[in-house]
């Protein structure tokens, strides 16, 4: 009564509401129902959300139980290929992901008084986008009531999503609940999941269980781990029901219903809200979840066993206590539960965002959504990249949006890549009955331990998904064939599969390695349009294909091997991928000679190559390049400038370290002025000459301009004339800058040796034999200091040539002594 009270009394002034209630309050059954007694019948239908189509019936039939009725009439059910209302239904149990196509069909949920999603806490996708797409309805609809509902949510948050609605809080004291922890002597959990002796572990815990308590409900990661624990239980004479999502109804009723005779359910995590177990109060949890992992860089999806959350196992446990005092063995220790996450991560952080991304652009856009976490970047633009790739989202006006195929897809309740090449298939002219059972196959849970074709698997594929598969083709084929374009040219009948492979998939449509030769013993490596590299066993039928549509990968040891796939020609290869197709030009500059070459690719897949001219943009970007990331002296090689330009940079770089009002010249400085440094020479380097051929010293003189450049050439002159009459020429060298040599007699008596901004040029005095003696920029203090020295050194070893013991009052000479003597 007082959360009857409670809640009318928030509703009165808030349409919003977050509500919490611990494990087997019965929010799920009561608060339909008390909305019910509260609202009008004219004010529409209470729709209820769940996660799963198992706790949509159970809740249903349970609340429709209640007022004594069958499903069908007050209380009813809409689910994909599943609906039981009526003209009389007011309470519309449904699945979160059917609630998201009612939304986008009618975002004014035009006969609805009250949207209710519960179990938000798991944070399920559809679960995050019904909730974002309900509020944005809310704001159309100021009648429209909407409350998020949870056992264990972190309300805070939730509340402030919501505009900090309000919040009930329901402690109803559940019954008692005794917990024995049971851990495993060693890790159970190991990188391949679940160990076997774990598994045996498992079993014997649950029979002992069963034999204390009787009926049970043991949860486990996987439908592979329910089959063989079943099969375990069943040889120790426990008798067990499987329950997963893979059930058809009629089997998930069958494990669900209690006859009186004590039995283990052995689940999956379909099991943990929103369900009551008739006849159960003991609870067996292993521990761990199964949770999808999604692999940005690849796009492959992988299912992975890992820790459950502190709030998975609380939920496990409130399946025992929830009709009266129940007994949880969990399989793990105290200080593991410590350890696990308080909440499991959000699939829309984890998982793939291809179906969400689609009808996130069909409702706005992914940045309008009122989410509690915001698409993640990378995981966003793989998605948009994968609908860019089947066509459902188009650019207009430099925005992304959603395409008139891409508005069918968002339509159609399954993955719109398999949905896209059901449809296209069928365009294309691929019968029905052939297209479906491939999407039956992409569509089914059968694993593949080693590499199958399509078109070996499609022979038994679910009849009930064929059967759908076609039911979608006759509904929407029409529409599909007016937004998508037929081939044309005939495609191969032996292609068929593939055409639905790879129109679902373009991005993994591979090509075998170059070079490859198949052999018994190596694997044979693809690698796929969106550049993932595939590895497919030598003994598998697809060993020998040269182009393959990857359907089914799975990633092992760091190594993506192919599970199923199908074989195509290289025209319908290059037909599915055509969105893929794309000319590239790259220019390098090899030797100093621009090379460029035309490169035609399906993505990461080359076709062929071929060498073209580049343009004069492509010339200026890739010298621009070159220059950029080479050594301060790497234009030299580029160009090979002649001696004058050398000369000329040279000493530019010279006076540079005296002013830095005159520029480095380097290869920084050559790109920042190429345009001007290349000139008209730039045609002529697009067609395949050499850098060489390009003036280098009229390129530096237009560079530095021709004022500066004659400035510089005039401070430095190309020859200076010595004492001895002679005329000698200037070198730079990297360390001294300007610099002579000469013999040291030609520079007797010299005291005016030419200076350049204030500082003496470098001199290298050399013996009679052109040998270095010393060299100085300093030549008085060389003649007042060390010339001594030298002299006794050197006056023995060159007897024939002068050394005056005053080099200031000596002729400066290039004869020898004999000479001189001779001319006196």
């Amino acid at each position: 009564m007082q959360v009857r009270s409670g809640l009318n009394r928030v509703l009165e002034d808030s349409n919003q509401l977050v509500l919490t209630a611990s494990p087997g309050a019965g929010k799920t059954t009561m608060v339909p129902l008390m909305l019910l007694e509260s609202l009008p019948a004219e004010a529409g239908r209470i729709i209820v959300a769940q996660p799963r189509r198992v706790a949509v019936r159970s809740a249903a039939s349970y609340v429709a139980s209640l007022l004594g009725e069958p499903v069908g009439e007050t209380v009813g059910w809409r689910m994909r290929a599943d609906t039981r209302v009526s003209a009389s239904t007011r309470i519309e149990f449904t699945t979160t992901g059917t609630l998201l196509r009612r939304l986008l069909a009618d975002p004014d949920l035009v006969g609805v008084s009250a949207v209710i999603i519960d179990e938000v806490h798991e944070r399920h996708l559809d679960a995050d986008l019904s909730l974002a797409f309900a509020l944005d309805s809310a704001l159309l609809r100021d009648d429209l009531r909407l409350i998020a509902m949870s056992a264990t949510a972190d309300a805070a948050r939730f509340q402030k999503l919501l505009g900090d609605c309000p919040l009930i809080s329901v402690e109803t004291p559940p019954y008692p609940l005794e917990t024995k922890w049971v851990p495993f002597r060693e890790a159970g959990l190991t990188a391949g999941g679940l160990s076997a002796a774990f598994l045996e572990y498992l079993a014997s815990v649950i029979e002992r269980a069963f034999n204390a308590h009787g009926s049970a409900l043991a949860f486990v990661d996987s439908i592979a781990n329910t089959t063989r624990l079943v099969t375990m239980l069943t040889e120790r004479g426990v008798p067990a029901f499987p329950l997963h999502g893979q059930l058809s109804a009629a089997e998930q009723d069958t494990a669900l219903s209690f006859t009186g005779d004590a039995r283990v359910i052995v689940a999956t995590e379909i099991a943990e809200t929103s369900l009551t177990v008739p006849g159960v109060n003991c609870v067996v949890d292993a521990g761990v979840s199964r949770v999808p992992r999604f692999e940005v860089a690849s796009g492959t999806t992988h299912l992975v066993t890992v820790g459950a959350s502190q709030s998975a196992m609380q939920q496990r446990a409130g399946r025992a206590n929830r009709t009266g005092p129940g007994v949880v063995y969990r399989a793990f220790s105290e200080s593991d539960y410590a350890r696990a996450l308080r909440y499991a991560v959000p699939e829309i952080l984890a998982a793939d965002l291809t179906e969400a991304t689609l009808l996130a652009y069909a409702w706005s856009c992914p940045a309008d959504l009122q989410l509690l976490d915001a698409f993640p970047v990378a995981a966003l633009a793989r998605a948009e990249a994968t609908l860019r790739g089947i066509g459902a989202l188009e650019t207009a006006a430099d925005r992304l949006q959603i395409s008139a195929s891409g508005r069918i897809l968002s339509s159609i309740p399954t993955v719109p890549q398999v949905a896209h090449g059901l449809l296209s298939a069928c365009v294309w002219g691929v019968p029905s009955e052939v297209a479906a059972r491939v999407a039956a196959v992409l569509s089914g849970s059968q694993i593949f331990p080693r590499a199958v074709s399509v078109d070996s698997a499609m022979r038994s594929a679910d009849p009930q998904l064929v059967k759908r598969f076609k039911a979608l083709v006759t509904q929407w084929g029409s529409d599909y064939t007016q937004v998508i374009e037929a081939p044309k040219r005939r495609l191969s009948e032996a292609d068929w599969p593939g055409l639905v492979v790879g129109a679902a998939y373009p991005q993994r449509i591979c090509r075998v390695n170059p070079g490859t030769v198949v052999s018994t013993l190596k694997p044979v490596r693809f690698t796929s349009v969106g550049g993932t590299g595939f590895e497919v066993e030598a003994e598998s039928e697809l060993a020998s294909a040269q182009w393959l549509a990857a359907a089914s990968v799975q990633g092992v040891n760091g190594v993506v091997k192919l599970r199923l796939g199908a074989e195509i020609s290289e025209p319908t290869a290059l037909f599915l991928a055509d969105a893929y197709r794309q000319v590239s030009r790259s220019v390098q500059v090899n030797n100093g000679v621009i090379k460029a070459i035309e490169t035609v690719s399906l993505g990461a897949l080359p076709l062929h190559q071929k060498p073209v001219s580049a343009t004069d943009t492509e010339v200026y970007d890739c010298l621009a390049e070159a220059l950029q990331h080479c050594e301060p002296a790497g234009w030299i090689s580029i160009f090979k400038p002649t001696k004058p330009a050398l000369q000329l940079a040279d000493t530019c770089n010279y006076l540079h370290s005296l002013d830095d009002a005159y520029p480095q010249i380097n290869s920084a400085w050559i790109s920042e002025n190429l345009e001007i440094f290349l000139g008209t020479s730039i045609t002529e380097l697009s067609v395949g000459r050499p850098c060489a051929e390009v003036d280098a010293l009229t390129g530096l003189r237009l560079s530095l301009g021709w004022e500066t450049a004659m400035q510089i050439e005039q401070l430095v002159p190309r020859v200076v004339k010595v004492p001895s009459g002679r005329e000698v020429p200037v070198t730079i060298d990297p360390d001294r800058g300007p610099t002579i040599s000469v013999k040291l007699q030609e520079c007797f008596g010299w005291r005016n040796v030419p200076t350049i901004l204030g500082k003496q040029i470098s001199i290298e005095l050399l013996s009679p034999a052109g040998r270095p003696l010393a060299v100085t920029g300093d030549l008085t203090h060389f003649f007042n200091e060390t010339y001594v020295t030298v002299r006794a050194e050197m006056r023995g070893r060159y007897p024939k040539h002068p050394w005056p013991e005053d080099p200031w009052q000596a002729t400066a000479t290039v004869k020898t002594n004999r000479v001189l003597d001779s001319e006196t």
